[in-house]
């Protein structure tokens, strides 16, 4: 964005790159398509014109719908689509002999969970920690499907 906000020319992949960017937020403002729509057309006429690695010319219609969207960006707060605020977390542990978990839920009610490793080809800690972020997600399945969660 600052590249692009202090030059007059940039590569045309770099607005994409911009664009790219600002796709996931257009939703959340009312006039988000509009600006965007804008500088969709630019790189578009600047890529059947030019292609991809060429300098592109901000105009006058460009350069202000950057500026907007840096401002808005600036100022974004994340909005979620469902009102769901449910949230666990999850604290694993392993050692050479076995693996434990513990999965906290948002009323601070912990559950435990733990076991000793039946394979004893996992030999380096990598796929010891691995594993066992798997056999706690495993291990958890139930109660994660049932809070319908929107982070762990």
């Amino acid at each position: 964005m600052e590249l692009v906000k202090r030059k007059k020319h940039v590569r045309t992949r770099d607005l994409a790159f911009v664009i790219g960017d600002i796709q996931c937020t257009k939703a959340q403002y009312q006039r988000g398509a509009l600006h965007n729509k804008q500088l969709q057309k630019l790189k578009d006429k600047e890529v059947s014109r030019r292609g991809w690695n060429k300098l592109t010319q901000l105009n006058k219609i460009a350069i202000p719908n950057i500026i907007w969207w840096i401002i808005q960006l600036a100022n974004n707060q994340l909005q979620c689509f469902t009102k769901s605020n449910k949230c666990v977390t999850i604290q694993a542990d392993f050692s050479k002999s076995g693996w434990g978990a513990r999965l906290i839920r948002e009323n601070q009610e912990k559950v435990f969970a733990h076991g000793e490793w039946k394979d004893n080809n996992l030999r380096s800690s990598n796929l010891r920690e691995e594993t066992a972020v798997l056999k706690d997600l495993l291990e958890f399945r139930q109660q994660l499907i049932q809070q319908q969660l929107i982070g762990i």
